[in-house]
């Protein structure tokens, strides 16, 4: 009797490993070693840390790091603040004042953050917020508001 024929070898696995993997596998162990060194130093000198910590701190508030605003306005943001433009637009602002009596959108010398939000919640009706009904309502509140 003739025996079955053996079974086939495994495919031969080639393994490459990129120049990239290793430099990453070896900054991951570097990274590792410095963090449990660093845990290492605070346990050893805990007192040490907690002053160097304390210290910075009372730094940061003495160079006054906690007056720093924050600063919403575009146009202190990207346009130069002695520039022409912006002494021009102050000219005319003082000269022509806004006039909200007679308001039309559009007449403003300046391009203010909207200051009214509405929300809508269409669950509430039970419809999809896809629905032209819904659609139908925002358009009529956006009509509202101008």
């Amino acid at each position: 009797m003739s025996q079955p024929p053996p079974p086939p070898p495994p495919p031969v696995e080639i393994r490459r490993e990129s120049r990239v993997g290793r430099w990453c596998a070896s900054r991951d162990s570097r990274l590792a070693g410095w963090m449990a060194g660093a845990g290492a130093a605070v346990g050893r000198h805990p007192v040490a840390f907690l002053v160097a910590a304390v210290a910075a701190c009372a730094f940061a508030v003495h160079s006054g790091v906690h007056l720093l605003r924050e600063e919403n306005d575009l146009e202190a943001l990207f346009v130069p603040l002695d520039s022409r433009a912006v002494s021009d637009r102050r000219r005319v602002d003082a000269l022509f004042p806004v006039n909200y009596s007679d308001y039309h959108l559009g007449h403003e010398t300046r391009f203010d953050p909207p200051a009214v939000s509405v929300i809508v919640d269409a669950e509430g009706a039970g419809l999809s917020a896809f629905s032209d009904e819904v659609w139908a309502t925002l358009a009529d509140i956006e009509r509202a508001m101008l």
